[in-house]
């Protein structure tokens, strides 16, 4: 489980991504998501240049407020860790950075390998059969696949998004999701779990 925190951001809210969730339930993905006082966009700015938000001397200057050591650091791109990158910049999508790729098909690949992740975990937890009661084991086996299929709603929600601004094809070793884009904004969170288990089955 110590790695779990990490898969669920890869598969929610990579590179510094922030708040981008349904805005009314706070469940599931919404970078899509306006509402009258509030827009998910004012936390990625995506646009057709890049994604991200400058928060540098050459945008908010909320950089300012940490220590010196820091400000320097989050200032510039290069020196910036990966995990906060589009909190402090606004990168163009077909700059490269330090995953050795654009910030586009890195931006994808976080995604998709979270999807990996969380399969993976489950595939461990399948090893646990026969070494637990049946009914703690049942019980996560359910949760995980509940996961997994949240997981690929995130992802290919938020892919697709952003795929709008981007304009560039997906990675070359990532599936096209099943549905077009518009599909995923209008699952009803507010609905009991039983629904999203058979609603998400069709998620590829």
């Amino acid at each position: 489980m110590l790695g779990s925190r990490e898969v669920a951001v890869n598969y929610m809210t990579p590179l510094g991504l922030s708040h981008i969730m349904n805005f009314a339930t706070h469940y599931g993905p919404g970078p899509w998501s306006k509402f009258p006082g509030w827009d998910a966009r004012d936390y990625h700015h995506s646009d057709s240049i890049g994604i991200g938000i400058d928060r540098t001397a050459t945008g908010s200057n909320a950089v300012s407020q940490y220590a010196p050591e820091l400000a320097a650091k989050f200032s510039n791109i290069k020196t910036t860790p990966l995990h906060l990158l589009l909190w402090f910049h606004h990168i163009g999508w077909d700059q490269k950075i330090a995953t050795g790729e654009t910030m586009w098909n890195s931006l994808v690949h976080y995604y998709y390998n979270g999807v990996k992740q969380v399969a993976g975990m489950q595939q461990l937890w399948q090893s646990m059969k026969g070494k637990i009661d049946d009914d703690r084991f049942n019980y996560v086996t359910q949760l995980l696949k509940q996961q997994h299929l949240e997981a690929k709603w995130w992802r290919n929600g938020c892919v697709l998004y952003f795929q709008q601004y981007s304009k560039r094809p997906l990675p070359q070793d990532c599936k096209e999701p099943e549905k077009a884009y518009w599909h995923y904004p209008k699952f009803n969170p507010d609905l009991p779990f039983p629904y999203h288990l058979d609603q998400k089955q069709s998620l590829k």
